[in-house]
């Protein structure tokens, strides 16, 4: 109605996304071997954010995402660097029993009676 092209628009959208995606995908391949399932821990570690921030909630899986990358990466110093993934399970595993609607997630009355 403006004057404004909504199928180039989304074709602009479609094609940065894709660039942006290769640029991850090199980032990654800096800090990881290239294998085949090199993209299972970057799915996983996905999954366990947006739960420890709250599922249906995005700006608390960012958030979750965040504190779960620091959380991650400071254990280093006290852990040798392969435990990283046992730490993030370990965290998600806590948050499981003590918040399992996440930190911004509203309670499940329901589920607790």
């Amino acid at each position: 109605m403006v004057g404004i092209n909504a199928e180039n628009i989304y074709l602009i959208s479609i094609q940065v996304s894709a660039i942006l995606a290769c640029i991850a995908g090199i980032l990654i391949s800096f800090e990881h071997d290239l294998r085949y399932d090199i993209g299972i821990f970057a799915i996983l570690m996905g999954i366990v954010s947006s739960i420890i921030g709250g599922i249906g909630n995005i700006p608390a899986s960012i958030i979750g995402g965040f504190l779960l990358g620091i959380i991650e990466n400071m254990s280093v110093w006290v852990f040798p660097p392969g435990y990283k993934r046992v730490i993030s399970f370990g965290i998600l595993i806590a948050f499981l029993l003590v918040r399992p609607q996440g930190i911004f997630g509203k309670g499940n009355d329901e589920f607790l009676s």
